[in-house]
Formats: structure tokens, C-alpha cells, sequence
């Protein structure tokens, strides 16, 4: 039962610190909060008034049987904290917010990955939060999704091979990390402007597109002047990106393959 969990969160960088306070908002009772920087453990404890622990496992708040341990933590810490818990009590429920990190070897574990990216700064919109869920068996997993269901507006998506949760993380990377950097790409361009030009101009293009592809696959959407063939247009924008290299470069391989796929 939900009411009946005790929740331990371990890391409170960005997402653990949002979690904390989320899980925290819709009710939960957190019994303790550790993080390497220990001031940053005890300050979002004494934010929350809720209880802060040691980072010192040995002589920190023990878990009991049927506690969640939040992992959220780097994913090159995973294994050894989950062996660390492991032996402290291997009747608890060990779950990590990781979209590449394999699902970790416990008795009850599972995977609570937020497609989202998180600042300090900015509290997540928790109405359009698309989380992912994977677990060691379906009654774990029925409690995970129970849990984001409370966290988020959205319904959670359900995995169950970390191949599935990595190809959801690469297209992550490529639809925003990659897509930002165009955008970055773009400013540096509007900034050689005679006038310079601020990209925001361009948001109503973008999500215009965005609104697009709620109903339409990619392919259908793909427009341009590398899509028509238009060598001229492609000639003069080429020549307005000869000061910018890298921005040249990506041009180039963009509309080639733009090109190759509407062939």
C-alpha cells in the first residue's frame, strides 16, 4: 500500500531535490534524506522539515523491510551503493532514476527515469512530466506506477528491457540535447546580423511543428530547401555560414542526409 511506504532519498542534486519535494507535496512520509555534500542534504531537510541523515550508512537512519531507497544519484555510483544497501538490508525496494543505467541487481528494483531535463531554478511542470517505469517484478511495478501517477499529470510508459529505456533515452538526446544545439547554432548565426536578429522569433516556427507532430510521423513533416532539391537556396545559405565553421559543417550533413531520405 502507498500510505504505508517509507521513502529514503539518497542524492539531492536537481531531480532528487524535486522528487523529494513532490513526493513530500502529495503526502509521503520521507524518513531520511542523505547526500554527499552533506550541507545540501541538510538544507532542503530543514526547507522541508523533514529528518536529515548521515551519509555514513552505518550510522545512519536504518532501513526497514519494504522500504523504497531512492537512488538518485550518478549513474557511475549505482552499483556500489545498491551493494552498499544490499547489505545493510536486502528486504528493501532500491529504485534509480537513470535512463541508461541497467536495472540493478536486488531482490525488488526498479527504474523511475523522468524524460525531462531539471534546473535548480525551475520547478517542473508535474501536469506534463512523462516518467518511465521498469521493475524486477509486476507487483513492484504496479506500486511505481501508482507512484507516478501521483507525481505526474501524465499516465507513466511501462519497460521492460533496459534496450527499451535506452533507445527512450537516445531519442531524448537527439530531440533535445541535439535540437538545442541547433538552436544554440542559430543564435551565434542571427548574432552576425547587420541588426541582430533574437532567435525567439523563431519559437511560433518551432512549436508550430511541435503541435504538428502530436498527429504526424516525422517523415510526412520534412520540408526544406535540401527536401526540394533547391541547390541555390542551399549555395546562399552556405555562404552566409563560411565565419562559422561548425555551424557549416552540421549544414552540410544535415542536408545531405535530408536529402538521401527524400530521395
Amino acid at each position: 500500500m502507498l500510505d504505508k511506504l517509507r521513502h529514503h532519498i539518497i542524492g539531492t542534486g536537481r531531480w532528487g531535490s524535486w522528487l523529494t519535494s513532490r513526493l513530500h507535496e502529495i503526502g509521503h512520509e520521507i524518513v531520511s534524506l542523505r547526500n554527499r555534500s552533506d550541507t545540501s542534504a541538510k538544507r532542503l531537510a530543514k526547507e522541508l522539515g523533514l529528518p536529515h541523515s548521515s551519509n555514513d550508512f552505518e550510522n545512519g537512519i536504518p532501513f526497514l523491510d519494504g522500504d523504497l531507497i531512492w537512488c538518485c544519484v550518478p549513474d557511475d555510483e549505482l552499483a556500489v551503493l545498491s551493494r552498499s544497501i544490499n547489505k545493510k538490508n536486502a528486504k528493501t525496494h532500491i529504485v534509480h532514476c537513470s535512463g541508461t543505467s541497467p536495472l540493478l541487481k536486488s531482490t525488488s528494483t526498479g527504474v523511475f527515469w523522468p524524460i525531462q531535463s531539471f534546473t535548480s531554478s525551475d520547478t517542473p511542470d508535474w501536469s506534463n512530466l512523462p516518467i518511465i517505469v521498469q521493475a524486477s517484478s509486476p507487483a513492484f511495478a504496479k506500486t511505481l506506477l501508482d507512484i507516478a501517477t501521483e507525481v505526474s499529470g501524465l499516465l507513466p510508459k511501462l519497460v521492460e528491457h533496459d534496450e527499451d529505456r535506452m533507445r527512450l533515452h537516445l531519442g531524448a538526446v537527439m530531440t533535445q540535447n541535439f535540437s538545442n544545439l541547433l538552436w544554440r547554432l542559430t543564435e551565434e548565426v542571427f548574432a552576425k546580423a547587420d541588426n541582430e536578429i533574437d532567435y525567439k522569433v523563431l519559437l511560433p516556427l518551432a512549436q508550430n511543428h511541435l503541435s504538428k507532430l502530436a498527429n504526424r510521423s516525422p517523415a510526412e513533416l520534412q520540408t526544406g530547401p535540401a527536401s526540394r532539391g533547391d541547390e541555390q537556396t542551399l549555395n546562399a545559405h552556405l555562404k552566409l555560414l563560411k565565419a562559422l565553421p561548425e555551424a557549416e559543417e552540421i549544414y552540410t550533413l544535415f542536408s545531405e542526409l535530408i536529402a538521401q531520405k527524400e530521395s
